[in-house]
């Protein structure tokens, strides 16, 4: 029992492995796998909160799977997620013997937790001795000089090797980013322009239909015997864009243009159509003068 508390310490104080390298790989039964620094600090901060045990060590994965350890601490670093774990005697004599030789992470990352029911993030489930780990960066654990160690720890061709492969997934990512975000550019731009293009069109639609409506009025006026030259000089007001806004009069009393100057021409008094284009010599009626004073001099938006 003495050797094999002995053998447990020395695997939990002194041994560290990166479960969970940060970079990208594909698995048949997941597709694309990102490992981000981001999932990383999520599953180092949720350990020993997320869930109810504590993770365990298992030879190989499945709930069904013997436990001979369990995880005593993690902690996120730039390259992955370090575990530091202990094990019983027998399973650290198969280490040793070379019967496993990789760990590999058993994690969800929008664990729930099941007394609430709430999403709380990434977790850590647990590791898996193993020798087929689904994570292709993973290093073989190695055990020599009576010491525990992850290959490829402390090599400076192991450490530009790393890094060169993030460099060039970080380097896919932001040219797909670019690629995104100039995609969505040219939407934005796209639209902006369509928008232009739409309220122009409405612009116009809206003004043709406004010169249809005033010709017909106008029409209509002179039909009724309104004077030709006093359609005239009420045209240009209906077509402007304040005939259909309200205007204040000298009397101080507020009206809609367009009903003003509809109201205005059927009371003005006709003449009979064989005398339109003439014009007595007293001038413009003294209503109309009264009229274009009051719409020149009080109106308002």
């Amino acid at each position: 029992m003495r050797e094999i508390l002995t053998e447990a310490v020395q695997l939990g104080e002194d041994f560290w492995y990166n479960v969970l390298p940060v970079g990208q790989f594909h698995d048949p039964r997941y597709g694309r796998i990102s490992v981000t620094p981001t999932l990383v600090g999520g599953l180092a901060s949720s350990f020993g909160k997320a869930t109810s045990y504590p993770p365990p060590v298992k030879i190989g994965h499945g709930d069904g799977a013997a436990s001979p350890g369990v995880v005593k601490e993690v902690k996120a670093e730039s390259d992955g997620l370090h575990v530091r774990f202990e094990v019983d005697e027998k399973a650290a004599k198969d280490v040793r013997e070379k019967r496993f030789r990789f760990l590999s992470a058993e994690y969800d990352p929008d664990y729930m937790d099941k007394a609430t029911g709430r999403r709380i993030g990434p977790a850590l489930l647990g590791v898996a001795l193993v020798n087929q780990p689904g994570h292709p960066g993973v290093k073989p654990i190695a055990f020599s000089d009576g010491e525990w160690k992850q290959e490829g720890d402390g090599s400076v061709d192991e450490r530009v090797k790393e890094l060169e492969i993030k460099l060039a997934d970080a380097l896919k990512e932001r040219d797909e980013l670019k690629a995104k975000l100039a995609e969505e550019t040219k939407k934005a731009t796209d639209s902006v322009a369509l928008a232009e293009a739409l309220a122009n069109d409405l612009s116009d639609v809206r003004r043709e239909k406004r010169e249809a409506e005033v010709k017909v009025f106008c029409d209509k006026a002179v039909e009724q015997g309104v004077p030709p030259a006093i359609v005239e000089k009420v045209k240009p007001v209906l077509l402007s864009e304040a005939s259909g806004g309200e205007i204040c009069l000298s009397d101080g009393k507020k009206v809609q243009m367009s009903v003003f100057l509809s109201d205005l021409l059927e009371s003005m008094p006709k003449i009979p159509l064989g005398s339109l284009g003439q014009r007595e010599s007293g001038g413009v009626p003294a209503v109309v003068t009264k009229v274009i004073n009051d719409v020149n001099g009080t109106k308002k938006g």
